[in-house]
């Protein structure tokens, strides 16, 4: 959508916004204006019932991560392999017979090293959420804080850093930081060179948290006038390339997917809201891209929204679809 076609501001003045709809709106942003501006309903992608028998070993997704985020707990608790794979066929977590367990071996594999590491910073302490809220130039940013400790705030993901894993700790970080509290931000997951934690975020002063909250608001409030062209997954990839020429074919390739591979263009809103447009098409609709991945990411990950490098998009990619 052209900015000469963008919609009305809402006539009312937004004066309060939770942390969880600022997260929502960054993690789909065509979604969210679909939904809020246009109320269109989409269809959700719903979790199969707990009752349903799972047949094959979750590779990748939700499915993995709950099952991750499972033997995580139990291993907390102290339950070994008998016990855990009784617990997790019961819950229709794990398939039956050899199957179940080698997921469960493999599981264990990956999740035990992160155990130890968490266990062993924890020392015993107990948890709590933490109610807070920042002003973010006259809008009142609120949200609930889980997984406190007297140590820190921590964060947990299994593997490296993601798109979405960035956005949703650093929101909770920036706002933590916004609201002055006086704890470290602490989070456990796979870095090059310095395994995986306990890892310490930098302290992030309070106006400075707020100056990043305050891109993201204005970022938001301006794509609920028109979509934005970011997802997630293809931005992070951009942003974190050490070549912005590399980076920029990455992106391209988790946009449009690779050899019939999943596209993150697919998605329904982003069908819908785009109606086609390609960020990578063109050196225009690659610098609106580019610019809103260094906006976002360098807020949440460094606390500043970041100018996007100069590309040279003498050669931009070829669409995935034409080179297959």
């Amino acid at each position: 959508m052209d900015a000469a076609l963008a919609l009305a501001a809402p006539a009312e003045a937004e004066t309060a916004l939770s942390l969880d709809a600022l997260r929502r709106f960054l993690m789909a942003p065509a979604e969210q204006f679909l939904r809020q501006r246009l109320g269109l309903r989409l269809p959700e992608v719903e979790a199969a019932g707990e009752d349903i028998e799972p047949l094959q070993a979750p590779r990748a997704g939700l499915q993995r991560t709950l099952l991750q985020h499972a033997v995580f707990g139990g291993l907390l608790a102290g339950q070994g392999t008998s016990a855990l794979h009784a617990s997790l066929r019961a819950r229709g977590l794990l398939p039956s017979g050899p199957l179940g367990a080698r997921v469960l071996a493999e599981i264990e594999g990956e999740v035990a090293p992160y155990a130890r590491a968490f266990a062993n910073w924890r020392n015993g302490a107990e948890t709590t959420s933490l109610l807070l809220e920042a002003e973010v130039d006259g809008v009142r940013v609120h949200g609930r804080l889980g997984e406190a400790y007297p140590d820190g705030i921590v964060r947990l993901r299994f593997g490296k850093p993601s798109g979405p894993s960035s956005l949703r700790n650093g929101l909770d970080w920036l706002l933590a930081s916004a609201a002055g509290v006086d704890l470290p931000f602490v989070e456990f997951h796979e870095a090059p060179d310095a395994g995986i934690g306990p890892h310490l975020r930098p302290p992030l002063s309070r106006d400075s948290a707020i100056d990043a909250l305050h891109a993201l608001v204005a970022l938001r409030r301006d794509g609920l006038r028109r979509p934005l062209p970011f997802a997630p997954y293809s931005a992070w990839e951009l942003f974190t390339a050490t070549d912005a020429a590399r980076g920029v074919n990455e992106a391209a390739s988790k946009w449009r997917g690779r050899e019939g591979g999943w596209a993150e263009r697919d998605s329904e809103a982003l069908r819908l809201a785009l109606r086609g447009r390609d960020p990578f098409a063109d050196a225009a609709a690659l610098e609106e891209f580019a610019g809103l991945a260094f906006v976002i990411f360098g807020a949440v990950t460094r606390g500043e929204p970041m100018p996007a490098p100069i590309i040279n998009v003498e050669a931009l990619p070829d669409d995935a679809e034409d080179e297959a």
